[in-house]
């Protein structure tokens, strides 16, 4: 009579699955995963709506009971702006603004600041993976905020 294999030694089953268990198990996986995929996904930052499209994000730090700041991140495409000549680039004139508002409307804190986009050749001005990012840190008491920011090209009639 054979001995069998105690577990850990060379011959033990491991759990071995029924090729028809593991048959339903994978067509589980693959339909659970095509309908994931199927799903719009939700936007990783906030995405602008407007003529002037770009992206931003909050991230949001508390140093205590009541130092808190908000630190935005806006990324601007060069596809986005408009360039004009100036001297020997091409540049492009924005002006961003960030507010923060309590869940009740009221604007806790505000910043805007100028940006100067500039470029030696036509064709990366057109690019639309190329772009600039920028950084805006608002200081505000701890709670919930809604943010809101604005993007407007000053060489021309757009904003986002």
């Amino acid at each position: 009579m054979r001995r069998r294999p105690r577990r850990g030694e060379v011959g033990a089953s491991r759990g071995v699955v029924s090729p028809l268990l593991a048959a339903i198990l994978f067509s589980l996986i693959g339909a659970t995963g095509l309908a994931w995929a199927e799903r719009p996904r939700e936007p990783e930052g906030a995405a602008s709506s407007g003529d002037l499209r770009f992206h931003a994000r909050a991230i949001p730090f508390r140093h205590g009971e009541k130092e808190v700041r908000a630190e935005f991140s806006i990324r601007v495409p060069y596809q986005q702006a408009k360039f004009l000549p100036k001297d020997s680039v091409l540049q492009a004139d924005l002006r961003i603004t960030v507010q923060l508002k309590s869940m009740s409307g009221k604007v806790v804190a505000q910043q805007q600041q100028a940006a100067v986009l500039q470029v030696m050749d036509r064709t990366v001005a057109g690019d639309s993976l190329l772009g600039e990012i920028y950084s805006v840190g608002l200081p505000a008491p701890p709670g919930q905020y809604k943010f809101r920011v604005l993007v407007e090209d000053l060489n021309v009639a757009r904003r986002g």
